[in-house]
């Protein structure tokens, strides 16, 4: 029996000396990730006001041009997300930040629980460079720290499925009276191609 309780005892204070240096090592990243990141842009810091979506995409639709493009800047892509994402009733979206770079665009989502505030969830949203509209969820991250695989795949696989089954929705149905034929994650803005 003593030598259960030691076990026991070892793996409680294994366990408890893990969760408190992912704890430390994710403290570092956030105040890293806040303060030092050049190329971040996030949701608070943008005046929606400014932001006409629907005039962009109403050129795009009306244009007589057999291939059309929309182009939409980080602004406007958080301006979308922020529309777009919904939570269940107790949960509050705080925050979305973008930091883009060429062909993957990490996504960062913070939100929290009533009052407890739910840790940095990051999302790597990869395009490949051949000319098609299919985009996708890479990994999902909390802070720096990778979820397991085993974890992850499920809702990853589900993400992905939702973003292919949208861009599909949107051409099957011409809900834009164009296909899309190509999205671009650039640097700096997205590119939507369509032909009628």
């Amino acid at each position: 029996m003593k030598l259960f309780r030691k076990i026991f005892l070892f793996f409680l204070i294994s366990l408890l000396l893990f969760s408190i240096f992912l704890i430390m090592k994710y403290i570092r990243w956030e105040k890293e990730f806040v303060l030092q990141n050049s190329s971040l842009i996030c949701s608070d810091n943008i005046n929606y006001e400014e932001i006409d979506i629907e005039s962009k995409i109403e050129k795009f639709i009306i244009s007589d041009s057999k291939s059309e493009f929309v182009v939409f800047t980080q602004e406007e892509v958080l301006y979308i997300l922020k529309e777009n994402l919904k939570t269940p009733t107790n949960v509050t979206l705080n925050n979305i930040c973008i930091d883009p770079q060429l062909g993957i665009w990490g996504i960062y989502l913070k939100y929290s629980l009533g009052n407890l505030k739910i840790p940095w969830i990051s999302l790597d949203l990869i395009k490949d460079q051949r000319e098609t509209a299919e985009i996708y969820m890479k990994k999902i991250t909390i802070g720096n720290m990778n979820i397991p695989t085993s974890l992850s795949k499920s809702t990853i696989s589900n993400i992905n499925r939702g973003i292919s089954d949208a861009i599909i929705l949107v051409n099957e149905n011409q809900f834009l009276g164009r296909e899309i034929r190509n999205i671009e994650l650039l640097e700096d803005i997205v590119v939507i191609k369509g032909n009628l």
